[in-house]
């Protein structure tokens, strides 16, 4: 029998999302079909997306998922960007 099937991996086992009907402690040949492929080089640091309207959210993680750009002292002189009128740099 050849079936293809979903399954978890918890780190130790796989768990088929579905039964099947294979009687315990049968051997089988398995192939592990990632969705993702697996690069040495590091990726850009993914964000979250923000949440659907109704959905409960964190307003940080929402935060994070705008992606601003600013200037590295924007948390430290904020006041000076918004009501002293101090110029922000070229980017």
């Amino acid at each position: 029998m050849t079936r293809t099937v979903q399954a978890k991996f918890d780190g130790e086992a796989f768990y088929p999302e579905e039964a099947l009907p294979i009687t315990p402690n049968t051997r089988v040949l398995l192939t592990v079909e990632t969705p993702e492929i697996a690069t040495e080089e590091p990726q850009e640091e993914s964000r979250p997306s923000p949440p659907g309207l109704g959905e409960p959210y964190s307003f940080l993680k929402y935060a994070a998922s705008l992606s601003l750009d600013g200037p590295e002292d924007w948390s430290e002189n904020i006041d000076d960007y918004l009501y002293r009128g101090k110029k922000l740099p070229d980017v």
